[in-house]
């Protein structure tokens, strides 16, 4: 008795249900793809957090600095530096 209710109803409003099933699908995809981009968030977020712990002081920029700027930080932090390394990330 439901199963021939639920298909009248779904043969009688047809662009409803194809509607539905369309904005579902696409919620569905959407939080999917959520879920995956927090994912690779999170898990870059770690390596860099394990790059900054293992160093006492870090110096990073949204650019990359300037001669003048790196000579400046070098001769300020000359005397109190015992080993020192750069790293360079690239991004695409």
């Amino acid at each position: 008795m439901i199963i021939k209710l639920a298909t009248r109803e779904f043969k009688n409003n047809l662009k409803y249900w194809l509607f539905f099933t369309l904005n579902l699908t696409i919620g569905l995809i959407g939080f999917t793809f959520i879920l995956l981009f927090r994912d690779n968030v999170t898990s870059a977020l770690e390596s860099k957090a394990q790059t900054l712990l293992s160093s006492d002081l870090a110096i990073t920029g949204r650019r990359q600095l300037e001669g003048v700027e790196k000579e400046n930080v070098y001769s300020f932090l000359k005397p109190k530096i015992t080993k020192q390394s750069d790293l360079v990330e690239l991004y695409s």
